[in-house]
């Protein structure tokens, strides 16, 4: 038998997620080099992704991308070339029923929600046509000249957002710096009689959020704060004026801040506890390098998964494949943030929305005309019976570790690591020495698969549980060859199977010779 009492142990947590902005000698043992189709888990650790599934098994009539995708009740709603559609959100072959087919020349859309009388409604708008609302049956144009309409309605707002029992619109292509907005408690009402108007902004708009008991307003090289809650007592002032939003569909509320992306990165603006103040804040100084490659006239989407804590920036470029197209996590964990990045999604247009304590984060597709549910499955682009997927490309890869000392070389004996398994495990996982240098010997990839159910006295069958192992969190212990003076682990799974998530890792070795 081999002699391991000479064997050196080193335990890493992991935690910190992906760190693009430091030395090799600066990471710390936890966080990842290359974190790719792995999501920082508020468990702790960096799970592999769940996949995206069809929503329903109908695709959408019509041609093109999906424009826009929103939710009213347990009601889908999106938008396809001119025209709107609806379907159950809870049924896997539902239909789509056309709302309207009058949306000429639409871009993309932007929506909010009202209840102003008891009714909630969905309120559009797409960048070439008036703004709408629907209730779930009835869709009504927002042109100051139906029902209870009056005054002059903006005729193709880009952005809208409902505030303190107003509707708010920018974006019209007359003037790119107004603001419009609607009386109180009426979303077609534009007359100055009944306390509609509009205001100024010296930069063109490319959001508007309603933010606590602030309007943000997002331009492209400022941003804007509107206070008070009627003409008589608004007050605009500036936020910042040298620092803008590369892209609307970035703004997110999360965490109790809104996230966007300016041009250094992902940022906040955070209400502090002073009436009326807001500050700003870094956050993506970590992955700037990411960022810094978006693409310009990337289609970028975002949204926000409540139960992971989650912010998720989607940038395929104009011309990526689905395959190719990449995207950013960021989750907000026990630790802090931590950040990976995403490739293989590609969606149009993002929302979320939770069903009788579910949650649904629904994408529409860039390449047809299907809806698709994010972390259902195991691979890309599932049919509903979870046939036809491709295989997502997922990749842990550690920084490159001392062990204590640099000049001496690390002998390896093995590798245990901690997982917590959602299925079938079937991974491949590479020892790396001495920063992967060509010159030093690299073994080949080792296949890491599931141990199986553990055994539990009274249940269990004999020949068919696993001795010795603690329910939840197996731990694999593998023999490994080769020797450095400086050890990573890459952990690379490609297989389609189940997700699982890695909390950490030991790795045994003996001393040998200074260098």
């Amino acid at each position: 038998m081999p002699v391991t009492s000479a064997i050196s142990p080193f335990v890493v947590r992991l935690k910190g997620g992906l760190v693009l902005d430091k030395s090799t000698f600066e990471y710390d043992p936890g966080e990842a080099k290359t974190l790719q189709n792995f999501e920082p888990s508020i468990k702790g650790g960096y799970r592999r992704l769940g996949g995206t599934r069809k929503n329903t098994s109908n695709e959408i009539s019509g041609s093109g991308n999906i424009l826009g995708i929103t939710t009213i009740g347990s009601t889908i709603i999106a938008a396809r070339g001119a025209s709107l559609f609806k379907a159950s959100a809870t049924s896997t072959s539902a239909s789509w029923t056309t709302i309207t087919t009058a949306r000429s020349d639409a871009v993309r859309y932007n929506f909010d929600t009202l209840n102003f009388n008891g009714t909630a409604k969905v309120v559009g708008v797409d960048d070439d046509n008036y703004a709408f609302t629907y209730d779930g049956s009835t869709y009504a144009l927002l042109n100051g000249s139906a029902g209870s309409g009056a005054g002059t309605a903006p005729a193709n707002p880009a952005h809208v957002a409902v505030h303190r029992g107003r509707v708010f619109f920018s974006g019209m292509s007359a003037d790119t710096a107004e603001i419009a907005y609607t009386a109180i408690l009426s979303e077609n009402d534009f007359s100055a009689a009944s306390g509609g108007g509009s205001l100024q902004v010296p930069d063109t708009i490319v959001q508007l959020k309603s933010f606590r008991e602030k309007l943000i307003i997002f331009c492209e090289n400022s941003i804007y704060q509107l206070l008070g809650s009627s003409p008589s007592d608004f007050v605009l002032s500036p936020i910042t004026r040298d620092l803008g939003c590369v892209d609307g569909f970035s703004v997110q509320e999360f965490g109790s801040n809104l996230v966007f992306l300016a041009p250094d990165g992902l940022r906040t603006v955070a209400a502090t506890e002073r009436i009326g103040d807001i500050e700003l804040g870094s956050l993506s100084r970590n992955i700037q390098t990411k960022l810094e490659g978006v693409a310009e006239g990337a289609t970028i989407s975002s949204v926000v998964v409540k139960e992971k804590n989650q912010y998720r920036l989607f940038f395929p470029g104009t011309s990526a494949t689905e395959a190719n197209s990449e995207g950013i996590i960021m989750t907000q964990t026990k630790d802090g943030l931590s950040f990976s990045t995403i490739k293989g999604f590609g969606p149009a247009c993002c929302t979320s929305t939770v069903i009788s304590g579910d949650e649904y984060v629904l994408h529409g597709q860039r390449s047809g005309g299907y809806i698709y549910r994010q972390d259902q499955g195991n691979t890309f682009a599932e049919d509903i019976d979870g046939s036809s997927g491709t295989s997502m490309t997922a990749v842990y890869q550690s920084p490159d570790m001392i062990l204590g000392d640099a000049g001496i070389r690390k002998i390896m004996q093995r590798v245990i690591l901690n997982y917590e398994a959602e299925g079938v495990l079937d991974a491949d996982l590479y020892m790396l020495y001495d920063y992967e240098d060509p010159d030093s010997a690299q073994p080949s990839a080792i296949q890491l698969t599931d141990i199986g159910d553990v055994a539990v006295y009274g249940t269990a069958k004999y020949g068919t549980g696993v001795y010795g192992t603690t329910r939840g969190m197996p731990l694999i212990r593998q023999h490994v060859v080769g020797s450095g003076f400086a050890v990573g682990i890459k952990i690379q799974d490609e297989d389609g199977k189940s997700p699982f998530i890695i909390k950490g890792f030991q790795l045994g070795f003996t001393p040998g010779g200074r260098r």
